[in-house]
């Protein structure tokens, strides 16, 4: 007898096992899995270097504004203003109380006259100017003891706020500056730095100038405290 030979049928493919090393020839043996090895690695985030153009335009920029604020010192730009230069010339052409107007000619005289010696902030230099934001002898009740300072100067030790000037020495200003100067001044000095004085008229300062009108020397403080604050 002759035998027959049965062919089997065709069945699945037995499966593999793939180990990890192998894992990338079994993606690419998927539909997708040789695309995925073409496009390449996936991105990552790494650290650019800014252009230099960018960083020289940056630096332009901070000039330019720079030199901006130092031109106009933190102000507007005058054309704001127009027709006047800034916002104190502003204030300056409102009209103000007669004794505003005196005080603010004062701060331009001290400026000019005074500011040397005591300081644009009235504190005086330690151990030289006296200081005038403070002092007894600028708040006196009347205005009888400044004004002769003020005409005559004062020279010697003098002790102002509890301290002890040995050698307080000033030009005398009768010579130099007008009644209404030493009024404006002083009315400027007797209000500002936290003095509250009551202002100075150039009617004031005339009298007292007619009444020492001969007096050559400067004044010592033992002699002005001699003197009334007030008539």
């Amino acid at each position: 007898m002759s035998r027959k030979h049965k062919h089997r049928k065709p069945g699945p493919e037995p499966v593999r096992v793939v180990s990890p090393s192998g894992a990338g020839s079994l993606v690419a043996a998927s539909p997708s899995g040789a695309a995925l090895l073409s496009e390449g690695p996936e991105p990552t985030a790494n650290n650019a270097t800014l252009p230099v153009l960018f960083i020289a335009l940056l630096a332009l920029l901070v000039y330019v504004a720079n030199v901006n604020l130092n031109n106009h010192a933190g102000e507007f730009d005058p054309r704001v203003y127009f027709p006047f230069r800034n916002v104190a010339a502003v204030d300056n052409a409102h009209p103000h109380s007669p004794v505003e107007t005196i005080r603010r000619q004062g701060r331009e005289y001290y400026a000019l006259y005074c500011a040397a010696c005591h300081q644009g902030n009235g504190q005086g230099l330690a151990g030289q100017f006296p200081p005038l934001a403070g002092s007894e002898w600028v708040q006196g009740e009347g205005p009888n003891r400044v004004v002769r300072i003020v005409l005559n100067a004062v020279a010697g030790p003098i002790d102002v706020k509890g301290t002890h000037f040995d050698s307080a020495a000033m030009p005398p200003w009768k010579p130099t500056l007008s009644d209404e100067q030493i009024a404006a001044i002083l009315t400027y000095i007797r209000s500002e730095w936290g003095n509250k004085a009551p202002p100075v008229t150039p009617e004031e300062v005339k009298k007292i100038r007619d009444q020492e009108k001969d007096r050559e020397t400067p004044w010592s403080a033992d002699e002005l405290k001699k003197i009334p604050e007030k008539d």
